[in-house]
């Protein structure tokens, strides 16, 4: 793809957009001291608070989805999403030595000391909640940029620690035993067409051969919360915030992701 001057956009999706996108923006905020309040686009909106002589130690992120209507809780995820986890995670196993192989060179991060705040309740803003990993793709979207920036633009990375916001105890059990029968299940054949078969039984009714209609992707919303924390001692908030992430969200983000490259050829990496 180099050789040929070919751009590969491997990652368009929505989570993994405004978790690397988010992570730059913080940068060159803090690069640069300007902490303000402004707006990125039609799509998201961000609240902040200010300081200043900031040097990025770690960035952890917290993110949240939430239905305006109580009722709309079931069906939520259309079959082909469900579908491409299923696949995809049986096949997890081999990006460990391809990334080594991708990725040889070991990031010098801050040597700042953090506690995993994994299965455990935090509060960010005032706010208190559950979280749990963030098993989707996000963190390796961001070292690799961040990879990217240290061995071709010098620049010091910055570690990532994304997380799922919940909103109790009881959500967090309930996300541990289906996500650790769906991880075991994507191990064998067997287990893998049972997951293709009942969908709806295996997400506790949450996936569907439907999907979520467009009103129930209307009432969706999403917040992604960043807590940057400096080697001073200080810490940042974002808050990013937007629609529907899985479907109205990930489509317009895919769409400008494409008129991007199309108008904006000269910005990329060469």
């Amino acid at each position: 793809a180099k050789e040929n001057e070919i751009a590969i956009v491997g990652s368009c999706g929505f989570d993994s957009l405004v978790a690397d996108l988010g992570v730059e923006m913080i940068r060159q905020e803090c690069e640069t001291n300007n902490i303000g309040s402004r707006c990125i686009n039609y799509l998201f909106s961000i609240n902040k608070n200010h300081y200043l002589s900031l040097d990025i130690a770690l960035i952890e992120s917290f993110f949240v989805i939430n239905y305006s209507t109580p009722s709309v809780s079931r069906g939520v995820i259309h079959f082909a999403t469900w579908e491409s986890a299923v696949y995809g995670l049986s096949q997890a196993y081999r990006l460990q030595s391809i990334r080594r192989k991708l990725f040889p060179q070991k990031l010098p991060y801050a040597n700042y000391k953090m506690k995993s705040k994994s299965f455990t309740k935090t509060t960010v803003n005032g706010k208190s909640f559950w979280t749990i990993p963030f098993i989707g793709s996000d963190k390796s979207v961001v070292q690799r940029s961040q990879y990217f920036n240290y061995t071709v633009l010098n620049k010091k990375p910055i570690r990532f620690l994304p997380y799922f916001q919940l909103s109790s105890f009881t959500a967090v059990v309930k996300v541990i035993f289906y996500g650790l029968i769906f991880s075991l299940f994507t191990k064998f054949k067997l287990g893998m067409r049972l997951l293709l078969q009942f969908p709806r039984f295996f997400s506790a009714g949450l996936v569907t051969t439907e999907g979520p209609t467009r009103h129930d992707c209307e009432q969706a919303s999403f917040k992604m919360t960043f807590v940057t924390h400096t080697e001073n001692k200080q810490k940042l908030i974002h808050e990013f915030a937007g629609m529907d992430p899985g479907y109205i969200g990930t489509s317009k983000l895919s769409i400008a992701c494409a008129i991007m490259l199309l108008q904006e050829s000269d910005r990329l990496p060469t």
